[in-house]
């Protein structure tokens, strides 16, 4: 909560919330410009994180409070892997009555036209989630996939979605998203 935070440490706070994509370009054009406004980031695409950092963009972490805290493997200079964030399967439970019990069900054509992906293309965490399915599964749950649903450009959108019943099943949720949906009580599991 950011009245809380500013509560307790007296610091004014500024939250811009965008897709990988989006952010990795407005970091990019900040930095370039010479007129960086971004103190702190968080972000799911390692790939992201990993290419701003070889491009200089951010600070070593230094002396942090807490830091020594966190295991070796979960830091770089750079950055600290703070949170895992689980996929997960989210259908509509007032559409879906037979939910898929897996990935592997996603290619059956009994849901086409009922699931919705996030776009691969708007950074690398959807596109590494596509790209496990493809290694685990093969190009034909790949191609099921694409004659079975649609693409979100955002996780959010597309729970939102599901919640309103336009689709009736997401993949791959975000462990956070889903929580603040059921929280408001969203027709989801």
């Amino acid at each position: 909560n950011i009245a809380k935070f500013k509560e307790k440490y007296g610091i004014e706070l500024e939250i811009t919330r965008l897709i990988s994509g989006a952010l990795g370009q407005r970091l990019t054009t900040e930095f370039d410009s010479g007129n960086p406004v971004a103190d702190l980031v968080f972000d799911t695409d390692k790939l992201l994180q990993e290419s701003l950092a070889a491009k200089g963009m951010f600070a070593e972490l230094g002396n942090i409070p807490g830091l020594d805290a966190y295991p070796a493997s979960t830091k770089n200079a750079y950055s600290i892997v703070v949170s895992h964030i689980p996929y997960s399967l989210v259908w509509n439970k007032n559409l879906i009555k037979d939910p898929p019990k897996g990935w592997q069900d996603l290619s059956d054509p009994k849901w086409k036209g009922k699931l919705m992906f996030i776009d691969p293309k708007v950074g690398g965490s959807p596109a590494q989630w596509h790209i496990l399915m493809r290694e685990t599964y093969g190009d034909e749950f790949i191609r099921a996939l694409g004659q079975n649903g649609t693409m979100a450009p955002s996780v959010v959108p597309g729970l939102q979605q599901i919640a309103a019943g336009a689709k009736g099943v997401y993949a791959p949720a975000i462990h956070q998203v889903v929580v603040g949906l059921l929280s408001k009580d969203a027709p989801i599991e």
